[in-house]
């Protein structure tokens, strides 16, 4: 593993994004890990949902991963497995993260996506930092 210091400062963001996530679900005190909490979506189906997203982004848009690609997500996805989820696709997708330098950031994507021609390997690693912390502000 590389010097996290190194790796360009989007890769550093979404890798703190993907700590603070993962730290802000896990304080959930027990009473409010299972079902869901008032209207808001149980704890585990969030984790879940992040996941999903951030798998088909880094793993399929980044890594050429074909498994990686978008699929619906319960919300009831159970907390620890959903925390689990997250877990094995931030693993997954943290060797094409290391792999990024300034220049690769700046290339255009290698598969094709919806954001058109104009998409870039920093593009996704953005969406993916913002994707979490909209989880943490709400």
């Amino acid at each position: 593993m590389p010097d996290e210091r190194a790796l360009p400062l989007p890769v550093r963001l979404l890798l703190d994004a993907e700590e603070a996530i993962l730290a802000a679900v896990e304080a959930i005190p027990a009473p409010g890990r299972n079902g869901h909490i008032g209207p808001l979506s149980a704890p585990g189906g969030v984790m879940a949902h992040v996941a999903a997203p951030h798998s088909h982004w880094l793993a399929w848009y980044l890594g050429g991963i074909e498994a990686a690609r978008a699929q619906a997500v319960p919300d009831e996805t159970p907390y620890a497995a959903g925390i689990e989820r997250f877990r094995a696709v931030t693993a997954l997708v943290r060797p094409y993260l290391e792999a990024l330098d300034s220049e690769a950031l700046r290339r255009p994507l290698q598969r094709s996506t919806h954001w058109g021609e104009q998409a870039t390997n920093a593009y996704i690693v953005r969406r993916a930092i913002a994707h979490p912390g909209c989880f943490l502000t709400t």
